[in-house]
């Protein structure tokens, strides 16, 4: 793969109006404890101390938490769900410019790859979908075909890192992502699409005000 012919593409919030991780949990996960875990994590001081996690040491220790939720469950039954999953929630959501941008890139003889934070059987089943076969995303541990509740390769905040170690060396020829941490890609990418929404655009266009080219598609007007 030429990675000067490699167009990167995000998926949540860039493909989708969703958080796909939780999308998914959300939609798969009907018990008790579920329910409540999901109504802690929605509190205001959970999600300040959470942000701060993140923003200071890259943690999401919700979604460390969320996934144990899967503690249990076999790679088939989450490849089954998550085809239901796509079927009733994501495939409404799609954000129809982007996805017409991505065919373009295709017919225009670049190579696709989606590189994303969600899990690998949500990637893989939009990769199944929209026909790109290379995919990098968060991998689960699995033991034996189960689900071990646990990350073992998480993308959050490393993408640039994970490509350099495959061997994925920048320039790229564009980044199409809405996600602000991502600016570390779009930045060693020859070509930025950015898709905004209300209180991300300004933000955008502070981190790119030297970048040579750059788009900006609005999510909300897909």
């Amino acid at each position: 793969m030429e990675n000067n012919k490699l167009v990167l593409v995000d998926i949540c919030g860039t493909l989708y109006d969703s958080n796909t991780t939780f999308d998914f949990l959300d939609f798969y996960c009907q018990t008790s404890s579920y329910r409540l875990f999901r109504k802690i994590t929605r509190s205001l001081p959970w999600r300040v101390v959470n942000k701060m996690l993140i923003g200071g040491l890259g943690v999401d220790l919700t979604r460390i938490l969320a996934v144990r939720y899967l503690k249990g469950h076999t790679r088939d039954e989450l490849d089954e769900a998550v085809e239901r999953f796509y079927d009733q929630y994501l495939k409404p959501r799609e954000i129809v410019p982007v996805h017409t941008l991505v065919k373009q890139f295709g017919t225009e003889g670049y190579s696709m790859m989606l590189v994303s934070a969600t899990l690998d059987f949500i990637a893989a089943c939009i990769s199944r979908h929209m026909q790109i076969d290379s995919v990098v995303s968060t991998q689960l541990n699995y033991s034996e075909g189960f689900c071990r509740g646990t990350l073992d390769e998480d993308l959050l905040r490393h993408k640039r890192s994970f490509l350099i170690s495959i061997n994925l060396l920048p320039p790229y020829e564009a980044t199409v992502t809405d996600n602000l941490s991502d600016d570390v890609l779009v930045k060693v990418s020859r070509r930025a699409y950015i898709v905004t929404y209300p209180k991300s655009k300004h933000k955008w266009e502070k981190k790119l005000v030297n970048h040579p080219s750059v788009v900006f598609i609005d999510a909300l007007q897909s």
